[in-house]
């Protein structure tokens, strides 16, 4: 049997693992959120956090924290670095700056809370979530890390909404995927 080519981002195994796990499962992404805010988890929270298989912790870490990979179809790589929430090309150096340094805080900051997700060690310093805003910092340390938080709330509700997506996404028919593409199309 031909394997059938790789279309998206994810396999058809990570969308039906997406299916499964993320339909309907508020319960596990307020886990996964609490996690990537450095909020504490109840007895139970800890027992859902526990009950995650490596190939979901996979999915997720591909979808919160994301690699370029060169196999994945056209169009289709990317990483934080690439994905950014602001436009670099009208700032000067200068100017980028604060945004750069925020970014590289917000790729340590997420890879260090997947690893707490994972049950590992952190890779980097840890970066506390609540203790980024600091009135008494120089304004310079202020502003980038007000950045830094407030672009962690951002992608951290994005991505959960992704994995809600993906859950839908995986349990629509080709018929509702074709239909869904032109409605799509005639915007």
């Amino acid at each position: 049997m031909v394997e059938k080519k790789q279309q998206g981002r994810y396999s058809d195994k990570e969308l039906d693992l997406c299916k499964i796990t993320f339909k309907d499962n508020d319960p596990l992404l307020k886990v996964i959120r609490k996690v990537m805010l450095q909020y504490p988890l109840t007895p139970i929270e800890v027992g859902i956090k526990k009950g995650l298989s490596s190939e979901l912790l996979a999915v997720i870490r591909k979808t919160i924290l994301p690699e370029i990979d060169i196999d994945a179809p056209i169009a289709q790589i990317g990483d934080l670095w690439f994905w950014l929430p602001f436009k670099l090309d009208d700032k000067d150096p200068i100017n980028a700056y604060a945004f750069l340094q925020a970014r590289d805080k917000i790729v340590k900051y997420f890879d260090n809370q997947l690893c707490e997700l994972e049950g590992g060690v952190p890779n980097y310093d840890k970066i506390i979530f609540k203790g980024l805003i600091n009135p008494q910092e120089n304004p310079e340390s202020l502003y980038t890390n007000l950045l830094v938080r407030n672009m962690i709330l951002a992608h951290t509700e994005q991505q959960l909404q992704q994995f809600v997506n993906l859950a839908q996404l995986a349990s629509m028919t080709v018929e509702e995927l074709e239909k869904n593409k032109k409605k799509n199309s005639n915007r």
